[in-house]
């Protein structure tokens, strides 16, 4: 084939770029999302796990644009800085071994490349940052932000990654597997400037890369990492729950409301409660301070604010327990006495302050949960008595509620092998948001009671 004609071709056709450029046969996603990235400024793409998100969207289309565009910017992020380093290793190691790519090594270059950054002999440049706020001096014409779910900062993402392509009028594209409801990816799919699209692996019951995952490979997937794992990895099915899950996904889903967002008490008659969970220590393993407003009405409660911090020391705990109460008035602040809560359960009490302790340990911490689920659990209408703020313009409700979401479905209730009773465990690696939700629930409740049988 003649080269002019070649190029030509090669400029319009993805598919054709992918197979005689690189050796790979695309399957029919895989060259539908280089052409969803290319016509749409902002775009989200959910895929099941090796369905190659990474290549085709970090390398193959990157190589495409930085060819026929001189001058192309490109940032590769992810929520691991490593991830984004392995993508451009990626590249380093396709423009080293394509003689049809050298032509982008600049005269002179050795064999050698920067860790995070490289540039090519048209002006094209790929730079790799960490997600962090670092971001913001970078402006480009692409972003490839890869792994997408496991980012728990969302305001990193709005007000650092985003505007990177603002300068350039460029395209971003966030692309992942779904982890877990509330996920990055989840709240990406939410916005409607985003143009996103799920590609799980049976559509229909049909492997949708039946050359690499055949239905015989997929049942022997789905029976070695179990029906949880297969649903969220492999069907992009975020509300798949474990077994004995005590706070199935669905449940969750069924409490968001996207009308809500944090800030002041909405009902001069309603009762808000505070509930406070402190860190045990201020290790780098160690649980978070945690500071949750709960506001109760009409039997309906609703998360009003939501806050942790790591390791803040007493005296700090104590001065935002004083400022929060100044903004919401609570009827009552609820505390767990361990470790340093003792302290300041006593300074509080000796300031006047309404406050009790909850302690959260075995008994009563399942009790508090089983108050906590039962206030999540739909009734019959399938209406639930409990609300998580998820507005989409409310960067700190989903920040914390995103917390929180991957906190609950870590709770599970599994029989003791010594005692074979029931009990509640959690897998998460911390529970502090929902200790603290959890009391300032029972402390609703409570009060809730208390005040009808004066009522009486």
């Amino acid at each position: 084939m003649d080269e002019s004609l070649f190029l030509d071709i090669a400029r319009l056709d993805f598919a054709f770029w992918m197979e005689r450029v690189f050796g790979l046969k695309p399957y029919w996603y895989q060259a539908e999302w280089m052409y969803l990235v290319d016509n749409n400024r902002y775009t989200g793409i959910k895929a099941y796990r090796g369905s190659g998100k990474s290549k085709v969207l970090g390398t193959i289309y990157t190589f495409h644009k930085c060819y026929f565009n001189p001058g192309f910017r490109v940032l590769l992020t992810a929520s691991e800085y490593k991830q984004a380093t392995k993508i451009l290793y990626d590249i380093k190691e396709e423009v080293e071994n394509s003689e049809f790519l050298k032509v982008l090594i600049p005269v002179g270059q050795n064999t050698k490349w920067c860790e995070d950054e490289v540039m090519f002999s048209n002006g094209s440049h790929i730079v790799v940052k960490a997600f962090t706020k670092a971001i913001k001096g970078v402006h480009v014409n692409y972003v490839f932000n890869d792994e997408i779910q496991d980012i728990t900062d969302r305001r990193i993402f709005s007000i650092s990654l985003a505007p990177t392509v603002n300068k350039y009028k460029g395209h971003l594209v966030a692309s992942g597997t779904t982890d877990h409801l509330g996920d990055m990816l989840d709240e990406i799919f939410a916005k409607p400037e985003y143009v996103c699209k799920s590609y799980p692996i049976l559509i229909e019951g049909v492997s949708i890369c039946p050359e690499d995952f055949p239905l015989d490979v997929i049942e022997e997937l789905r029976k070695r990492d179990g029906e949880e794992s297969f649903q969220t990895q492999y069907m992009l099915n975020p509300k798949a729950d474990k077994e004995g899950s005590m706070f199935p996904q669905k449940w969750i889903a069924n409490c968001f409301s996207t009308s809500e967002k944090f800030g002041p008490r909405m009902h001069e008659s309603s009762m808000i409660i505070m509930g406070c969970d402190f860190a045990m220590s201020s290790s780098e393993r160690a649980d978070f301070d945690c500071y949750v407003i709960v506001e109760k009405i009409a039997g309906k409660t609703t998360i009003r604010h939501g806050e942790r911090h790591k390791g803040f020391p007493k005296d700090a705990k104590l001065q935002r327990i004083r400022e929060l109460f100044t903004m919401y008035n609570p009827a009552m602040i609820i505390l767990d006495p361990s470790s340093i809560g003792t302290a300041i359960l006593q300074d509080l009490r000796n300031e006047g302050y309404p406050v009790q302790e909850g302690a959260f340990y075995s008994k009563e911490r399942q009790g508090m949960l089983v108050n906590l689920q039962t206030l999540m659990q739909p009734d019959r209408n399938g209406i639930s008595a409990f609300v998580i703020p998820r507005h989409p313009e409310d960067d700190a409700g989903l920040t914390f509620t995103n917390k929180l979401v991957e906190e609950l479905i870590g709770f599970y209730e599994e029989r003791s092998e010594t005692t074979m009773m029931k009990r509640i465990v959690s897998r998460a690696s911390h529970d502090d948001t929902v200790a603290s939700l959890a009391l300032a629930c029972k402390g609703a409740s409570e009060q809730q009671e208390y005040l009808d049988y004066v009522a009486v």
